[in-house]
């Protein structure tokens, strides 16, 4: 009983540090930040759920624009002793992931300035065949991503979030947007149970939508049978 008594106490901290952008407000960052280096970084977290580590690893020979998805198979993640290239922890978190019109424009735009940079650098390009790198083609610092990030939120005009904040909008937006919950969780690779336990104090508001937009459609269907018939 006290095991179970501290996992609700830590989810509670969890959702009550738990912050998220609204759709206009992560449009708004998106089309601010937009010539910013580090753009395709925040459009792949927002738009796909991917943690950080699984942004700044993907590779292009992941992505099947034909089949408009990709596949989250590494990991790059920064430690002591420097980058570590790994497969994500746990079986579950390698996934497909089905991709929007955005993102893919986003990457098609991001595969063509890739290009220009191994024209301008020539042999000098570290190719790791990186969607997310830094002009000469390395592996991108989180520290980067975080202190970029801090100045594109303040340029926006958008309240401040963590970048792993990110990945809580984009499971908001699924519900907002009206995706099953259980799609929504395989789309993070998370369980039901533990997609419902991390995001269900956002299932209410939610609900209050569906029933709002049932009542207009009620109304609707009840202003056209009182709609006279002409005989």
């Amino acid at each position: 009983m006290s095991k179970v008594s501290m996992r609700s106490k830590v989810n509670a901290n969890e959702q009550k540090e738990m912050q998220f952008w609204t759709i206009e407000e992560f449009t708004r960052f998106l089309e601010s930040s937009r010539e910013h280096v580090h753009y395709i970084v925040f459009s792949l977290a927002v738009y796909t759920g991917m943690r950080r580590g699984e942004v700044l690893g993907l590779r292009w020979q992941d992505i099947d624009f034909e089949h408009r998805e990709l596949r989250v198979i590494q990991t790059a993640n920064w430690t002591r002793n420097g980058l570590v290239i790994q497969r994500p922890k746990t079986n579950d978190s390698i996934r497909r992931v089905k991709l929007f019109q955005r993102i893919i424009d986003d990457l098609q735009a991001r595969y063509e300035q890739v290009q220009a940079y191994k024209a301008e650098y020539g042999d000098a390009y570290e190719d790791n065949d990186l969607v997310c790198c830094y002009p000469s083609g390395g592996y991108i610092k989180p520290k980067r991503i975080t202190e970029g990030m801090e100045v594109l939120v303040r340029k926006a005009g958008v309240k401040k979030i963590r970048f792993h904040d990110l990945r809580h909008t984009h499971a908001s937006f699924l519900l907002r947007i009206g995706i099953n919950p259980k799609v929504a969780a395989e789309r993070l690779r998370m369980t039901p149970a533990m997609f419902n336990e991390r995001y269900s104090h956002l299932l209410p508001t939610m609900q209050e939508e569906a029933v709002d937009k049932i009542e207009q459609e009620l109304n609707k269907h009840a202003e056209k049978s009182l709609e006279p018939v002409d005989k």
